[in-house]
């Protein structure tokens, strides 16, 4: 099990797209700061188990890629993620015992209600970085970023390239 692990979205012109992705480092290194990124850091592979956890309760249509270790999303998925977090926060807010069940530590309906009112900004605000990236709540401010990072993405016509340094199982990806 790796000690601390990644998620990672970058923007990215179709004109700079590589022929292929291979992996996290893939992704990692087209990261830019000429556009907006989200990135999480926690122990082991805490913030993907959470959102891993979150996409399958609500059976989150259209997020599917959230688990992946790496995808590739053209302009109509990131149209599709967008409409998908939408509901999903939606969902969180009317249903938030589901989603603090969630959680792989105690996790209260109010911390999932106020995770899923926070602004879509990049980066996830310094008040929701605990020193081990494993609360429910971080795992949301992720998607929120995530979020952010996609509507961008969409406005600008950009693709958006997701990785995550290793599997839910801790194994590198």
């Amino acid at each position: 099990m790796p000690i601390y692990s990644s998620i990672l979205d970058v923007c990215v012109p179709e004109k700079e797209m590589p022929p292929s992705i291979d992996g996290f480092s893939s992704v990692s290194d087209l990261y830019s700061d000429r556009h907006p990124a989200s990135h999480t850091y926690s122990r082991r592979t805490v913030a993907s188990q959470h959102v891993a956890n979150l996409v399958r309760e609500y059976a989150a249509s259209g997020l599917g890629y959230l688990c992946d270790t790496v995808a590739v999303l053209e302009h109509s998925k990131v149209e599709q993620a967008i409409s998908s977090l939408e509901s999903l926060f939606l969902a969180m807010k009317m249903q938030p015992e589901r989603a603090a069940l969630c959680s792989l530590y105690e996790c209260s309906t109010q911390e999932v209600i106020d995770a899923s009112q926070l602004p879509e900004v990049t980066p996830i605000p310094d008040s929701l970085r605990d020193d081990e990236g494993e609360t429910l709540p971080y795992a949301i401010a992720y998607l929120k970023a995530h979020t952010a990072v996609l509507r961008y993405a969409h406005q600008h016509r950009l693709f958006v390239l997701h990785g995550q340094s290793h599997h839910l199982d801790g194994t590198d990806a």
